[in-house]
């Protein structure tokens, strides 16, 4: 994880006696000395008196580490030297690093891994918010955790209560934990989304789930953000070839954020998000309402097309089709975007004429009966020329400039008899499709 990169040799002093534990903190209290403070966590391994050791919470994005050693230990009230695999009290000196240290806090020696690490970091938080506090906190305590925190509780919550006490936690709680895990996502610093590179947009999961009475269907597709801490973990699951990362940076208004994702949901066609790994999923509505246009005049609600970009994206995500497997993904695709494409309204790039105005805030116009227009064209496949078609303005305007064009509304069925359509022409090839005439003739037959 991240926070190991900062882990430098001059943190070190390497004449302390350092043992091998991990310690999961549950508890803090302040003594009547300034800077003390009594820890009550559980170790795993073996701490002695004087080990040296490193305080670090997995789940901050640029927290420094802070290395210093135990004073004390007591088990059940009595001092002892050295305290093995058990629940154990700490007297520690941070000094005026108390900020350094919270519930699921973890103390760990030089010769852990990464991976021991974390896995106590999620087992920490797995004691100390669902078994002990049972997801009940105040709201200091919720502004402390982090969104990484927030995910891997949410992932440990759901799993106790499918798994190990089946419907003890409460929904009322559950909503309170994503309640605030969506406020953090919507006004963090950063966060951070993974790409696709053939498509060029965020990367979409979705599984094909298959029924007794040989009828399939696809899961709602969703997803994936995380925060800086789990970039490393991130890089080493997803093929660098295939996937970039992207970061979403808020400015003061705390808006990109909130915009970036309203443009994958209501553009793209994502219904969920995970957050920090596939096991945690949050509903789009949750993070952003879907938009209102129900007092708008027709002529006035933008042109987008999610339920076919969705199927678009999904395609252009597929490396090859060979397998029985993967044809039958690739059908299951193709027929849904067959169905939406029948439906859609797309918008045809259209060289501004002068001395028309626009009628509404999207340069939309309507056209006298002879009046002359430049549509945007391609040469297209088999000698037919094919006309450019957008599924939305955001992907219009990446290749049209809105001073030069505004945009003709159009289905396919109205310009298919004399040109092909290219759907979303863009660098990302793979995000848009080719219709000609006679797989429009095709689809109509499904």
């Amino acid at each position: 994880m991240e926070f190991f990169k900062k882990n430098t040799e001059e943190n070190r002093d390497e004449n302390v006696v350092t043992s091998s534990f991990l310690y999961g903190v549950y508890d803090i209290f302040q003594t009547d000395t300034n800077g003390v403070f009594l820890v009550i966590g559980k170790v795993k391994g073996t701490a002695n008196v004087g080990d040296a050791f490193y305080i670090v919470n997995p789940g901050e994005d640029d927290e420094e580490m802070l290395l210093t050693t135990i004073d004390s230990i007591e088990i059940n009230k009595q001092g002892v030297q050295q305290a093995t695999d058990c629940l154990a009290t700490f007297k520690i000196n941070i000094g005026n690093n108390k900020s350094i240290i919270r519930r699921g806090t973890i103390f760990f020696t030089k010769n852990q891994s990464v991976e021991a690490v974390h896995k106590k970091y999620v087992d920490t938080l797995g004691d100390v918010f669902i078994l002990q506090k049972k997801l009940m906190l105040d709201d200091k305590e919720w502004e402390q955790l982090t969104i990484a925190d927030c995910a891997e509780i949410l992932r440990l919550a759901q799993w106790f209560n499918n798994k190990v006490k089946p419907n003890s936690i409460e929904k009322e709680k559950f909503d309170m934990l994503i309640d605030w895990l969506c406020k953090k996502i919507l006004n963090a610093k950063e966060i951070y989304c993974l790409m696709n590179k053939d498509t060029g947009e965020a990367h979409m999961f979705s599984k094909v789930i298959s029924y007794p009475d040989g009828k399939y269907e696809c899961s709602q597709p969703s997803i994936l953000v995380f925060t800086k801490a789990y970039i490393p973990a991130i890089e080493n699951a997803f093929n660098k070839e295939k996937f970039d990362i992207k970061k979403i940076q808020n400015t003061e208004n705390n808006k990109e954020i909130y915009n970036f994702l309203g443009n994958v949901f209501y553009l793209n066609g994502a219904c969920n998000v995970q957050v920090c790994s596939q096991d945690v999923e949050i509903k789009r509505e949750m993070l952003v309402p879907a938009p209102d246009y129900s007092n708008l005049p027709k002529v006035n609600i933008p042109v987008t097309n999610p339920n076919l970009v969705r199927w678009l994206l999904l395609i252009g995500q597929l490396d090859k089709v060979e397998s029985e497997e993967e044809k039958l993904v690739y059908s299951l695709y193709y027929d849904f975007m067959c169905k939406e494409l029948l439906k859609a309204e797309f918008l045809i790039p259209m060289k501004k004429i002068k001395d028309i105005e626009s009628e509404d805030g999207n340069s939309n116009v309507t056209l006298n009966k002879d009046t002359t227009i430049e549509l945007a064209m391609m040469k297209g496949k088999n000698n037919r020329l094919a006309v450019k078609m957008y599924t939305d303005w955001e992907r219009m305007s990446l290749e049209f400039d809105r001073k030069e064009y505004s945009g003709i509304i159009q289905n396919i069925a109205g310009v298919i008899d004399k040109y092909d359509c290219a759907i979303n022409v863009t660098e990302h090839y793979k995000a848009g499709c080719y219709v000609s005439k006679e797989m429009f003739e095709n689809i109509n037959k499904l």
